[in-house]
């Protein structure tokens, strides 16, 4: 599949016409239509904003070789936590503020209740398995916590938003915002190419 398939398959996978993709991803209607047919190429910029838009990873629209499919650089990284706080797997949650954001010291990544029934942790020296139920992870690293905070927010709010029956003309104004930082916001933290070093656990190697 070429990347102009791939745009076509998900957009329609998506229940989308060319015309509303090109609006959600502030992409030109006769761009869309030329990615699809193989007549352009979308820039890397302009491939992360159409995912972001499908609701699917920049990973699945480029090339399944390219270093997206390695866990080499910052923004693999932020496109793994992303992936799978969107898809439930592992969730990021705390004790709130007042305005909804998570509070720093209280972040945590818990697993969803479905991957109980398919895995168990083994611990050296420990007789039986751990329950994964009581698993929680925390991220050590203060930028990508507070990234991923700032991500979280967004996503909260427009979860909350999208699941009310009706909206305001100003919680609309809000969702619409909202769609915008978050998916500009997801566009930089996945194209960041700072080198990680697993040697002590994951940590991030300055340029």
């Amino acid at each position: 599949m070429t990347i102009g398939e791939r745009i076509r398959y998900y957009r329609k996978s998506a229940d989308m016409t060319q015309r509303e993709l090109a609006a959600a991803s502030g992409i030109h209607y006769v761009s869309i239509c030329n990615y699809e047919s193989g007549k352009m190429t979308p820039r890397d910029d302009q491939l992360r904003k159409i995912a972001t838009a499908l609701g699917i990873s920049y990973s699945i629209l480029n090339d399944l070789e390219s270093e997206t499919k390695s866990f080499r650089t910052l923004g693999n990284l932020f496109e793994l936590l992303l992936s799978l706080h969107k898809s439930g797997v592992m969730t990021l949650s705390g004790d709130r503020d007042e305005n909804g954001v998570i509070i720093r010291n209280t972040a945590r990544f818990t697993t969803s209740d479905t991957l109980f029934a398919y895995f168990r942790l083994l611990y050296p020296d420990v007789k039986g398995s751990l329950d994964l139920s009581k698993i929680t992870l925390q991220l050590q690293n203060d930028f990508v916590l507070s990234k991923m905070i700032e991500w979280e927010s967004l996503y909260n709010t427009i979860s909350n938003l999208e699941g009310k029956s009706k909206l305001s003309r100003k919680e609309k104004t809000c969702l619409d915002q909202a769609k915008k930082d978050i998916g500009l916001l997801e566009i930089n933290l996945t194209s960041y190419k700072i080198s990680l070093d697993s040697s002590k656990g994951i940590s991030i190697l300055e340029d």
